[in-house]
């Protein structure tokens, strides 16, 4: 439009002076008597220069009164010319606005308009800002809140062991012992009791020397030679020879036996939860299973504490499209995998919304794939039921968690019962070794805080019970790092954190649980009588200072409840 405004000034210019002339040449020509009453053709020069000449025959006032005529002619011309040429096409400076065949049903078009589309495209773009804005203030609010929450809990297990820790120590002034034998200010109820244990000890010595000595040396067996056994989760036992072993026929058996009489400790500080996460099964089934009975093929039965998700029902549609997303959510973890990267929570709890939604599964690509985002699934489980904190799950439970994205992943439930079984047993020898650095640098409630969230994981995610072979193997482990009287006392701790874990907690120390039991049982019923009767004494004390108060007795007590009254 630009260039067609600029072009007609200068086609204007350039065809009315053409235009005039041809005018003018016709009028002259009308005006002579002798001239045609034609219109100026295209060879108006020419016309011009040879038919408008006036006759030499004229008189002199013809020619006045025509060159009269010619001059008004002229200036007749000049004024149309330049009235005409006035108003010729001018190019400006305007804005351009649309033709009105341009323009919608029912849309008008102002002279600010331009403005209006400026200023709606503005309030947009600060709309957009003060929503993402109020995003931001959103998200950090609700951080806030969840670091706010975390603390709380933090200082609420915190407190509970400061009070568990203030029990033990009263616990412990009176020697944890339910009686008292004082003779001249001396206590000598513990000497007794550890002479008493002493003697068992001594009894119970002779009574096995006794009986090696009726038995004879000549039931032992002659030769043999260590081994390991695979049925017993690659325990080293002691297997003698055929000819020499009158006992049973069978070498399962012999070994089996030998296995659970006699320990090697060089072995039991080679023991790994690779043995342990191979002997997964035997966990779900309450004990330990044969190799015979894994290999025969026997129906793999669930655990107690699996807690599948419910199936909601989804059209074909839905379905489809949820299968879709799944599949893209997995090529990305997979992705992430190949590239060396860690697995985003996030990507993992996308897939499992969309599987449990449109009741779909997704297949990987490798085995291994597929071990790796379930590993780092139980992971995030065992993460969550130690700090309590379960959205990061989805706000749900960790056993339901591990169990929806077995499903989603269409894995074994022996398989994923193995995985997490290995994953829980791995947390749990990680807080014990916590607790025993702890204990050892004089950091106390960081140790207790440790065992804590051992005991959290314990109850949330009850994978590890008792006999458990991934028990045993926690056990082992941690009895070349730590001491006898360290483990005492992580157990009094767990104990009280966790009843119902005290069983496979006592196990998991390396203790006998009926023996060390019962023991608990005695302490904590001791350490209560005795904080009764400290609390019988502070009151009766209370109300004999109150009573001789009341009295009217000297001394600064006296003086000091007279204003008080």
């Amino acid at each position: 439009m630009a260039g067609t405004s600029q072009l007609l000034p200068q086609r204007s210019k350039c065809c009315h002076p053409v235009a005039s002339r041809r005018r003018l040449s016709w009028v002259v020509r009308s005006s002579h008597p002798n001239c045609n009453s034609d219109e100026p053709s295209g060879s108006g020069r020419l016309a011009d220069s040879t038919d408008a000449r006036p006759d030499s025959g004229l008189s002199q006032t013809q020619i006045s009164q025509l060159g009269k005529a010619s001059k008004l002619l002229a200036a007749t011309a000049v004024v149309y010319h330049i009235a005409f040429s006035g108003s010729a096409a001018r190019a400006e400076d305007r804005p351009w606005k649309p033709r009105r065949h341009y323009r919608r049903m029912g849309e008008r078009f102002t002279s600010t308009w331009a403005e209006e589309i400026v200023e709606e495209q503005e309030s947009a773009r600060e709309q957009r800002q003060e929503e993402a804005r109020l995003a931001r203030i959103r998200l950090a609010e609700q951080r806030e809140a969840d670091e706010r929450r975390i603390r709380q809990d933090e200082e609420a297990l915190k407190r509970r062991a400061e009070e568990i820790m203030i029990r033990e120590h009263e616990a412990a002034k009176t020697g944890g012992l339910p009686f008292k034998l004082v003779v001249r200010g001396t206590d000598f109820a513990p000497l007794v009791v550890w002479a008493a244990i002493l003697g068992a000890l001594v009894a119970a010595y002779r009574s096995r020397l006794l009986t090696w000595l009726t038995s004879g040396p000549s039931r032992r067996p002659a030769g043999g030679k260590w081994v390991y056994d695979r049925s017993l989760g690659g325990r080293k036992v002691w297997v003698p020879d055929s000819a020499s072993f009158a006992g049973p026929s069978s070498a399962s058996g012999l070994s089996e036996k030998a296995g659970r009489s006699l320990k090697d400790e060089e072995f039991e500080r080679l023991a790994s939860f690779a043995a342990a996460a191979r002997t997964a099964p035997a966990l779900t089934g309450g004990g330990s299973e044969t190799a015979s009975s894994s290999s025969s093929g026997a129906a793999f039965s669930l655990p107690d504490w699996w807690d599948p998700p419910p199936v909601l029902y989804a059209s074909a549609a839905k379905k489809a499209a949820r299968a879709e997303e799944a599949a893209r959510l997995m090529s990305r973890l997979e992705g992430a995998k190949m590239a060396g990267r860690d697995f985003e929570l996030e990507d993992i709890r996308a897939l499992r919304s969309a599987c449990q939604d449109g009741h779909v599964s997704v297949k990987p690509k490798t085995v291994g794939g597929r071990d790796a985002v379930y590993r780092a699934a139980v992971e995030a489980a065992a993460e969550a039921a130690q700090s309590r904190n379960t959205s990061p799950l989805g706000e749900v439970s960790p056993p339901r968690w591990v169990a929806g994205v077995a499903a989603d992943l269409g894995m074994e439930d022996a398989r994923a019962v193995g995985i997490v079984a290995a994953v829980a047993a791995s947390a749990v020898r990680a807080r014990l070794l916590d607790a025993v650095t702890c204990l050892r640098s004089g950091n106390t409630s960081e140790a207790v805080y440790a065992l804590a969230r051992m005991a959290s994981l314990l109850e949330l995610l009850p994978v590890l019970q008792p006999g458990a072979v991934q028990v045993e193997a926690v056990a082992s482990s941690l009895r070349d790092r730590s001491s006898v009287s360290e483990r005492q006392m992580m157990f009094h701790l767990l104990a009280q954190l966790y009843e119902e874990g005290a069983e496979v907690a006592a196990e998991l120390l390396g203790f006998d649980p009926q023996l060390v039991l019962a023991e608990q049982r005695v302490a904590l019923a001791a350490a209560k009588e005795e904080q009764r009767r400290e609390e019988a004494r502070e009151r009766q004390a209370a109300g004999s200072g109150s009573g001789s108060g009341s009295a009217g007795g000297s001394g600064p007590g006296a003086s000091g409840a007279a204003p008080a009254v």
